[in-house]
């Protein structure tokens, strides 16, 4: 499709990245290039005005501050971690600014969870010059130890000179501060990873994976093993190697291929290392990025690359939410075509993708899946203007890969709120129980205003043995919660499940704007959210027979459907253009045939009418004369 074509119809869609020029490179290449400061003062002056408080039962604890944005930046880095046996919740993070600490520096805050708030931290002073960036940190905790003075923080990333890169470090340190070890590794052409997911595991093997910054497509593993009072990194790294296809926008050389990311199993034997890109056999249009996804059994020692996920065969689990391309809209619905799309690697998206491995070994991640607005190799990401945002959960299964929506979010990663150079994004969380058992994905989200300015905690839980799902909760009220982190091991309590997270407060308008760090505290769902009644079976919850009558509609329109068992039930209305113009909850209706009745005081025009029964969804297209 010609340029001069896509200007006719830019009123009704909006790009994923806006010009070809625009597709990136890996998200941390081109941050790497552009964030070697030495950051040695800092500048303040508030974006907005913030009160830590919140209308429920939620604790706002300041505790730190970084030179500037760029330690939460990175978002494939696992730094923000919980210790069950400790109770103990720490944030590492990058030195500077209000609290403190030269910005060359890492400084891990960490406080007990459940317990009465104290606040207490160990630093990693910095070598040399070797200046240390954008930390991954865990807490180690000796088998059978229940004093956290004996517990370890370890930390790596990547060590800047102010003007290249230059090394990796590896670090850790006792949590009252003594036994610290630094190792540090020159940055050659196989070895120049900024590592991320940095994982602890049982008998003391810490994990780690990374992206190569000189060679595209290039991607490590490596594991550590706790010896004494340090950590050993003398293993050989694992090179993850597969050819992608390039690049056919701003140059032919820069693989797609987008945030690594990692996950293990508790025992630290099944694990999954996962990137988001095309292979080079891949059919760009068909697929979209997908993760290209190696398995291992044994630790890390080997690894196996397993079956890429085929979206287009998941059927109406993706086609009752996402949109049609654009040519078939205007048809039958029978006659639809979906182009369905994992949104990977735009520079105005800072999406996300975190794992973890559930009881059963599978891997889930959290994904946002839309329908692409064409099949024209001209518009490979190009969605729709009005867009409302799918969390779905995908994840392997003894055959092979499902998905399943988590739920529908209305302020687009696209749309945050914007500093003069920064997006301050979404971020997607994914975290489990000491079980593995029960899933709790988190986001935030601003409804009804698409630019997120006060973002709110979002979550949901899956019980894997009951099939129960609870419903989407709202765990904070009108509140402001950027740059959220969150743990990926929940904290369990008297019946209760919490989700230790960190959010960030910015003291500026750039990306040189110092956060000033929070832990957040009583983001809580009970046991009893899981039962069914009060939560969802989403295994079987069908919607059938859904009509609307009359078809064309002028003053209103009665749906008709058929549920197979009782589920909540909402119906929204959305435009050509994807943008909601109605929303309604009916709240918990009976099994069996229902009919329900709608105003349809619209412009004339096109639209779509999905009827949401629990996790299911059913779209029917209705004219409005």
């Amino acid at each position: 499709m010609k340029k001069f074509l896509f200007l006719c119809i830019a009123a009704s869609i909006a790009f994923a990245a806006s010009a070809q020029k625009n597709q990136p490179a890996p998200l941390l290449k081109e941050r790497a290039k552009t964030t070697l400061d030495q950051g040695l003062t800092s500048n303040h002056g508030p974006l907005k005005p913030v009160t830590l408080t919140d209308t429920k039962a939620i604790e706002r604890i300041p505790f730190g501050s970084s030179f500037n944005m760029l330690t939460l930046t990175a978002t494939e880095a696992n730094n923000c971690v919980y210790n069950a046996d400790l109770d103990y919740l720490m944030f590492t993070h990058r030195a500077g600014g209000t609290y403190g600490g030269n910005s060359g520096d890492i400084r891990c805050h960490f406080t007990p969870y459940i317990g009465t708030t104290v606040i207490d931290s160990v630093e990693f002073i910095h070598q040399g010059t070797n200046l240390m960036r954008y930390p991954g940190g865990v807490i180690y905790n000796p088998a059978g130890n229940t004093d956290p003075a004996n517990a370890y923080a370890i930390i790596t990333g990547p060590c800047t000179n102010g003007s290249l890169w230059v090394n990796m470090y590896f670090a850790s340190q006792k949590l009252d501060g003594s036994s610290i070890k630094f190792h540090f590794e020159a940055a050659g052409d196989t070895l120049r990873p900024s590592y991320v997911n940095l994982t602890a595991c049982d008998g003391g093997k810490i994990k780690a994976g990374g992206i190569n910054e000189k060679i595209p497509g290039l991607f490590n593993f490596r594991q550590g093993q706790v010896q004494g009072d340090s950590v050993d990194w003398s293993a050989s790294p694992y090179y993850f190697t597969n050819t992608y296809q390039q690049r056919h926008f701003s140059n032919d050389t820069t693989a797609w291929a987008f945030a690594p990311y990692m996950a293990f199993s508790q025992d630290g034997m099944t694990g999954y290392f996962y990137v988001m890109g095309w292979e080079a056999s891949d059919n760009m249009i068909a697929n979209g990025p997908r993760p290209i996804t190696w398995k291992t059994t044994d630790g890390g020692t080997t690894w196996n690359k397993i079956t890429i996920p085929d979206l287009s065969s998941m059927g109406a689990k993706l086609k009752s939410v996402i949109k049609p391309i654009i040519s078939t809209m205007y048809l039958d619905s029978a006659s639809f075509i979906y182009r369905p799309a994992i949104m990977a690697g735009a520079t105005v998206e800072e999406t996300n993708f975190p794992g973890v491995v559930d009881m059963n070994g599978n891997l889930h991640i959290a994904v946002n899946i839309e329908g692409m607005y064409s099949n024209d190799p001209d518009s490979l990401q190009y969605t729709y203007l009005y867009n409302l945002w799918n969390i779905f959960d995908l994840h392997t299964t003894s055959t092979g890969w499902d998905v399943n929506l988590v739920d529908t979010i209305h302020a687009g990663i696209d749309k945050g709120v914007i500093l003069s150079d920064q997006f301050l994004d979404h971020s997607f969380h994914l975290a489990k129980n000491a079980d593995a058992d029960k899933l709790f994905f988190m986001w935030t989200d601003t409804e009804l205003d698409t630019a997120n300015y006060l973002p709110d905690v979002f979550a949901r839980g899956y019980d894997l043995t009951s099939g129960n799902v609870t419903a989407p909760k709202k765990l904070t009220f009108q509140s402001d919660y950027y740059l959220l982190n969150a743990s990926q091991n929940v904290a369990e309590n008297a019946g209760s499940y919490f989700m230790p997270a960190t959010f960030a407060v910015i003291n500026g308008t750039t990306v040189d704007a110092e956060p000033t760090h929070n832990f957040i505290k009583g983001l809580e769902f009970t046991a009893a959210e899981f039962d069914p009644g009060f939560g969802i079976n989403e295994s079987s919850v069908s919607v059938d027979n859904v009509t609307i009558n009359p078809n064309p509609a002028i003053d209103f329109v009665t749906i008709n459907f058929k549920l197979d068992r009782s589920a909540n039930v909402k119906v929204s209305v959305y435009n050509l253009l994807g943008k909601e113009v109605l929303s309604k909850n009916y709240g918990k209706l009976t099994s069996g045939e229902s009919r329900l009745t709608l105003n349809t005081d619209f412009n004339s025009g096109i639209y779509f009418i999905t009827v949401q029964a629990g996790n299911e969804r059913i779209t029917k297209k209705v004219i409005i004369n």
